[in-house]
């Protein structure tokens, strides 16, 4: 069965560099997640303090409704949404993303394995992120130690 076939997904990035932002956006649009039109997800600080410790977030009926978050979906969402479950993406203890589900998987296993089972997966996008940040700020130090070389190359030549 297809990992993705039962749950849906959408992704917030919590810094200006993650690798995964369009990825998980595509996978939130073609299981039939996408924000409201002019939404800007905010986080509530509660919320947000425990994902940036580390902790997974689990929002019931009940909670959803206090949490302000239902304001980011449409109604037709709102009204299908019955539990959220809130996932960290963090690198170096900086809250990098977050993962956020309506179901757990896979079927069968115990929610504590369930959630066992997305921590180390999303253990691992973390590290990948990190390593593509790394790459990235590799290549840019060396696009800037070019550029130097030829401004000293036209300097040396004039």
């Amino acid at each position: 069965m297809n990992f993705f076939s039962r749950a849906s997904f959408y992704q917030i990035t919590c810094r200006s560099f993650c690798p995964f932002k369009n990825i998980f956006h595509q996978l939130s649009i073609k299981f039939g997640w996408d924000l409201e039109a002019g939404i800007d997800p905010q986080i509530p600080a509660p919320i947000l303090s425990k994902l940036s410790n580390g902790e997974y977030v689990h929002l019931n009926e009940r909670d959803l409704s206090r949490s302000g978050l239902l304001g980011w979906f449409t109604p037709g969402q709102k009204r299908a949404l019955t539990e959220l479950y809130l996932f960290p993406v963090r690198t170096n203890s900086e809250l990098i993303a977050v993962l956020i589900s309506t179901h757990l998987m896979p079927a069968g296993a115990t929610q504590a394995q369930q959630i066992e089972l997305m921590h180390r997966l999303l253990d691992v996008v973390a590290v990948t992120a990190e390593r593509v940040r790394k790459l990235e700020d590799h290549r840019q130090q060396l696009r800037w130690t070019s550029d130097m070389l030829e401004l000293h190359a036209l300097a040396d030549v004039k």
